[in-house]
């Protein structure tokens, strides 16, 4: 074998390598630099720390014996070692540092003993043949990147000593398909199981107060997620493109429900927000389209465009506001009045849908151009429903309506409640709709004039 270069500072010490035998190397305290092209590495009794970057990059290395005497394995110390198949780590280590064994894409397993306190950002990225890993209790910190990209990753147990799960710790493990979150944990970082597309089920403990954005994004495959009472925070995106999430339920310690949360959970067909909930951000169940059931709490603003692009909604409850374009939904039914008044006006239609319609107790179906109050015992449900691409002709202003009542003009700006007992305003039956065509709603269009998505 030829040695080909030495790097100085390397480990503590200061001399040359100990021996080679063909692609076997051994090395000892003093040595300064790895020869490239070894496949076996051995290193004496005597090396307390393995040094930053020491054998980065060596290709052909297939196997490496890290003695009882070492501590501390350094900041990329064998990075892009991609023949690397096996690494056993001694219970005298107690720091894995960053990057250590990041895009061994051949190591299928590793051994972290219970000495270890630290393992480092991006420690075991990239290791793509990894199968399972097992986290000691010693750890209580899961480090941003440390199993990025390990996609044959199945399972993952998190012991109850971590506290937190750093930004994109399991990012793209596309194989893992179940993990366990102990009660111990307070914090899931950003992007922290993003793409992780073949994880079916997640269990978030009370114990957590913050869900980071984008922390599920892409897990196509999750179709239950169980947010315990406790979670406070829940980040733009969270759990954006969940595309096969039937259900779920926001607790009430949750206050706000971030911008783009559950947008593109096409079979999210029912959401429970449990009161205390104030706000549904900007897109916050865009393009759901399956959804059909919506439970939210009085006192909830709804931000702009929340649930565009769904077919049918049922919101029960109540709610005090729609915000100004809150949604172009193709239709909503809304099915408990208890003790309110709603108006429907055209401030309303005229930016939440293309048109509207209301079935009251009256029976039949009529359409809605002007404001219209429905009051406590009156109604049974209301339907607004999207008028059709074509334009219908005008009717004459004053055509006496079939029900004998007239319409009146007024304007108003929300839907609200509690109001005292009033007379009802005129509905007519078919009254003119709005001369206005449908606008189209692809993502590019509804996203524009709000703040650029964070990639």
């Amino acid at each position: 074998m030829k040695l080909t270069k030495i790097n100085k500072n390397s480990l503590d010490g200061g001399s040359v390598f100990s021996s080679t035998s063909g692609s076997s190397f051994t090395m000892t305290s003093n040595y300064t630099g790895i020869p490239e092209g070894i496949t076996s590495l051995t290193i004496t009794k005597n090396v307390t720390k393995i040094r930053d970057f020491l054998c980065q990059g060596l290709e052909q290395l297939t196997s490496v014996e890290i003695p009882s005497s070492v501590t501390t394995i350094g900041n990329g110390a064998f990075e892009y070692c991609s023949a690397l198949t096996s690494v056993e780590i001694p219970s005298s280590v107690t720091t894995i540092g960053n990057d250590a064994f990041e895009y061994c894409s051949a190591l299928t397993s590793v051994k972290i003993p219970t000495s270890v306190t630290s393992i480092g950002d991006g420690a075991f990225g990239g290791c793509r043949s990894l199968t399972s890993v097992k986290i000691p209790s010693s750890v209580t910190n899961i480090k941003k990147w440390t199993f990025h990209g390990c996609s044959s990753l199945t399972s993952v147990k998190i012991p109850s000593s971590v506290m937190n799960i750093g930004n994109d710790a399991f990012q793209n493990c596309s194989s893992l398909t179940s993990v366990e979150i102990p009660t111990s944990v307070k914090n899931i970082g950003g992007e922290a199981f993003a793409g992780c597309r073949s994880l079916t089920y997640v269990e978030i403990p009370s114990s957590v107060t913050n869900i980071g954005e984008r922390a599920f994004k892409g897990c196509r495959s999750l179709t239950y997620v169980e947010i315990q009472n406790g979670v406070k925070s829940i980040g733009e995106e969270a759990f954006e493109g969940c595309t096969r999430l039937t259900s779920v339920i926001i607790p009430s310690s949750v206050t706000n429900i971030e911008k783009w949360t559950f947008h593109d959970c096409t079979s999210l067909t029912s959401v429970k927000i449990q009161s205390g909930v104030t706000n549904i951000g900007n897109f916050a169940f865009a393009d759901c389209s399956s959804l059909t059931s919506v439970e939210i709490p009085s006192s909830v603003t709804i931000g702009w465009r929340a649930f565009p692009n769904i077919n049918s909604l049922t919101i029960i409850i109540k709610i005090e506001e729609i915000g100004d374009d809150g949604s172009r939904l193709q239709k909503i039914l809304e099915d408990k009045f208890p003790n309110i008044t709603v108006e429907i006006d055209n401030s309303i239609y005229e930016h939440l849908l293309l048109s509207a319609s209301y079935e009251g107790s009256r029976g039949g179906l009529y359409s809605v151009d002007d404001p219209v109050n429905i009051f406590p015992n009156e109604v049974m449900s209301y339907l607004l429903s999207n008028k059709p691409e074509d334009e219908p002709e005008d009717e004459p202003d004053d055509e006496e309506p079939e029900d004998g009542y007239r319409k009146k003009n007024r304007k108003s700006n929300s839907i609200k409640k509690n109001k005292s007992k009033r007379k009802s305003k005129s509905i007519t039956k078919n009254s003119k709709k709005l001369k206005r065509k449908s606008k189209s709603l692809n993502r590019n269009k509804y996203r524009k004039n709000v703040d650029e998505k964070v990639k």
